[in-house]
This record gives structure tokens, sequence and C-alpha cells, in this order.
């Protein structure tokens, strides 16, 4: 789906803003796990001076991912599988070196991840051996984030607004989309959004890039239906 680069196009670049002017990123999601160890359930913080918090393993769907992966039978399919696991590995161990003062984004990160592979796994007539309520809580946990809408408040800009509307518009017409024909045709639609005025608030902006991150979790959301 081309929401998120064409719409970015019209609401971000015609404002005419130095890249430098815009909030900062945030923090790419990761777990606080020590340097070259794994948190174990109950386990104390690290030391004075630490800039992270441990997480219990249980938290460590990436961890549990990838186990479940190691101790799979697929037949034909195992390639295939273990193949994926490379995506969970690469987090974890990024994760394991840098810490992360975003231990629920992390864990969002890794369900997603856990999940569409324990999809694929599936359609091949494999189960990942994933204790139920853990699959219970990665697919709330999962619901939850394609579930995110930022809603539309007045910025104070009347012409920002009005634009601001048309997105806020066809974000809902994304997030109503079953299939990929349709986010086709939500395409269509950005032709007709008007370019922000140069002199956007900072609040405009902020809100458009919150509804075209809204409207790519949905097109993400469509593309992992089975």
């Amino acid at each position: 789906m081309k929401v998120l680069p064409l719409a970015a196009v019209l609401l971000l670049a015609a404002c005419n803003e130095k890249q430098h002017d815009a909030p900062a990123p945030a923090p790419a999601p990761a777990p606080a796990v020590a340097p070259g160890s794994a948190a174990a359930p109950g386990s104390a913080p690290p030391g004075p001076g630490s800039a992270t918090t441990a997480i219990p393993a249980a938290d460590d769907v990436c961890r549990i991912g990838m186990d479940a992966i190691d101790h799979a039978s697929c037949g034909s399919a195992a390639g295939s599988i273990k193949a994926a696991r490379s995506s969970l590995e690469t987090i974890s161990s990024t994760v394991q070196t840098t810490g992360t003062n975003d231990p629920h984004g992390y864990e969002v990160t890794c369900s997603r991840l856990v999940d569409a592979i324990d999809r694929d796994a599936a359609k091949a007539g494999c189960t990942l051996a994933i204790d139920p309520a853990l699959r219970a809580r990665i697919a709330k946990t999962v619901e939850a984030y394609y579930a995110q809408r930022t809603p539309v408040t007045p910025t104070g800009d009347a012409a920002a607004d009005a634009v601001i509307a048309k997105v806020a518009a066809m974000r809902d017409a994304a997030c109503a989309c079953k299939d990929q024909a349709c986010l086709d045709k939500v395409d269509e639609q950005l032709v007709t959004i008007p370019a922000m005025p140069t002199t956007v608030s900072q609040a405009a902006r902020d809100l458009g890039s919150k509804l075209l991150d809204d409207a790519a979790r949905c097109a993400q959301r469509v593309k992992m239906q089975p």
C-alpha cells in the first residue's frame, strides 16, 4: 500500500519545513536485558549506573518464539520456519547489547513477529509449542496494536484541519479494508487530498503523522491476513 510514502509527501514535504525541525523519532523497541545475559523470572535489576531494568524471561516473547521454533518438527516446512527465526534473533541480540526504555514496545514487536511465524507454521501444518496462555496474550497484544486509532482534534489551524479531515477519512477507509483490492482503491483518494499550507502548525504535522501511522498499521494487518 502506498498510503505512508505518498500521504507523507502531501502532509509533510509540502510544509516546506527543514528536517531537523521535526520531532525526533522514538527509540526502537527493544528488551531491557543485560548484555550477554538473559533475565530470569524474579531476577534482580541491574546494579547502580545501569540505564535499564531487567525484564522477566516470561516477557521475552522473542526468546520464547526462538525456543519454540528450535523444538518444532515441521517436516518439509522446517527450513522456512527456522529461517524466519533470524528476525527474532536479530531483535533479541540487538537488545541484549543496547537495552531498552520501552519494554512494552519490545513485547509488541516480538509478539507481532511470533504471531506471523506461528500463522505461517500453521499453514504448513506445523504447530509451534507455545504455551496456550502466552499464545492468547500474544494475540491480545497484536490485536491491541492494530486497533490503535488516533483521535482527531482541532489544531487551531483551519486550513490544516481541513486537510487533516481528509487524511482521517482516508485512514478510516484503509482501516475498514479487508483485502488488497480495497487498499488499492484507498490509494486513489490520495490525489484528492490537497497539500498542507506552508505555515502548518507543529500540532497539525504531528497529528497528520499519527494518522498515517494508523493507516500503515491497518494496511499491515490486511497483508498479514491468511
